[in-house]
C-alpha cells in the first residue's frame, strides 16, 4: 500500500497536470498485479489520474501506462511486469492547481484474484445472434460507438457476486459489417451488492480469430467502462476494472475484421470492496 497526497504545489497548467508523485517499488511475485487507486475527498476536482511504470535504467523506459476509469473514487487495472525494480509515477490531471488544498490517495498492489477460464457448462449461452449486436465500434470515427437499429442486449439475468465466477458462451460469425468488427454480441449483466471490481477473461477456439470486448454502462449513453483490445489470435483478452455495485452493464464481444468464425467463452469474476 502507498499513501500519498496531491497538492497545489506540483501543478503544471501548461501540461494540465495538477501534481505527480514518484515511488520506487520492487516486484517479486507472479503477475499480473491488481493495481487499485482510491482517491479521497476532492476527487471531483480532477479530470483523471494516470499511473505509469518506468524501469530504473540510466535512461528510464516506460513499460506500462494506464488511465483507469473510476467507479466513484475507485480505479483498478492489471499490470503485467517482470520481477525487478520500477519507478511508479502517479499523475493527477486538472486544468490548474487543485482548488481548496490537498487530495489524499491510496494505491494498493496485490496479486490478481483468481479468474481462471470456466470449463463447466456456461452459466448463460447466446440465444439471439441475429439481434444482439447492439453497438457498432469503429475507432477511426467520431463518435467511435453507435447504436445498431432494432437490436438489444440479451438479458442474461446473471449477477456477478464477490468471489464468484459466472460464464457466457457464444459464437462469432465472419460476415462483413460496416465498421472495424464482424459479428458482435451484447449481454446485460448485473454486479452484486458488494462487487466493486470485475475481471473478464475472454477465450475462443482456434488460432485464426482475434476477439475483443468492451464493457459499457447499461444504457444507450454508450459510455465505455473498460475494454480489452489486444491484437492476438490466441487470447485470452483479460482485464480487471472498477465497477459500481448493484448496477447493470453491457458486455460487448466482437470479432476483428479478418477473423474466422469461432466459439468463445467469457468468464466474469467479482471482487470485493476495493481498498
Amino acid at each position: 500500500m502507498i499513501c500519498g497526497t496531491f497538492s497545489p504545489d506540483g501543478a503544471d497548467p501548461k501540461l494540465m497536470i495538477a501534481d505527480d508523485d514518484r515511488y520506487r517499488v520492487n516486484v517479486t511475485g507472479v503477475t499480473p498485479l491488481l493495481v487499485e487507486v482510491d482517491v479521497g475527498m476532492g476527487f471531483e476536482l480532477l479530470t483523471g489520474v494516470t499511473v505509469r511504470f518506468f524501469d530504473t535504467a540510466a535512461t528510464p523506459r516506460l513499460v506500462a501506462e494506464v488511465t483507469p476509469t473510476f467507479a466513484g473514487s475507485l480505479g483498478a487495472f492489471l499490470a503485467t511486469l517482470d520481477p525487478g525494480d520500477y519507478d511508479v509515477v502517479v499523475e493527477a490531471r486538472s486544468p490548474g492547481a487543485i482548488a481548496g488544498g490537498t487530495i489524499d490517495y491510496k494505491i494498493r498492489f496485490s496479486p490478481m484474484p483468481s479468474c481462471d477460464e470456466a470449463t463447466s457448462t456456461a452459466s448463460y449461452t447466446e440465444t439471439n445472434d441475429a439481434g444482439n449486436g447492439m453497438v457498432r465500434v469503429d475507432f477511426t470515427k467520431d463518435p467511435q460507438f453507435s447504436l445498431i437499429e432494432l437490436s438489444s442486449p440479451e438479458t442474461t439475468k446473471l449477477t456477478i457476486e464477490t468471489d464468484k465466477h459466472v460464464s457466457i458462451g457464444g459464437a462469432i460469425g465472419d460476415g462483413a459489417q460496416s465498421d472495424q468488427y464482424l459479428d458482435r454480441d451484447t449481454y446485460e449483466i448485473t454486479t452484486g451488492d458488494s462487487t466493486h471490481e470485475l475481471a473478464v477473461r475472454l477465450t475462443w477456439d482456434g488460432t485464426s480469430s482475434d476477439l475483443d470486448y468492451i464493457l459499457f454502462e447499461g444504457s444507450t449513453a454508450l459510455r465505455p467502462i473498460a475494454a480489452s483490445l489486444l491484437a492476438s489470435d490466441t487470447g485470452p483478452e483479460l482485464a480487471m476494472f472498477a465497477v459500481e455495485p448493484k448496477t447493470k452493464y453491457w458486455l460487448w464481444v466482437g470479432g476483428v475484421v479478418g477473423s474466422t468464425a469461432t466459439n468463445y467463452r467469457a468468464t466474469l469474476c467479482g471482487n470485493g470492496d476495493g481498498i
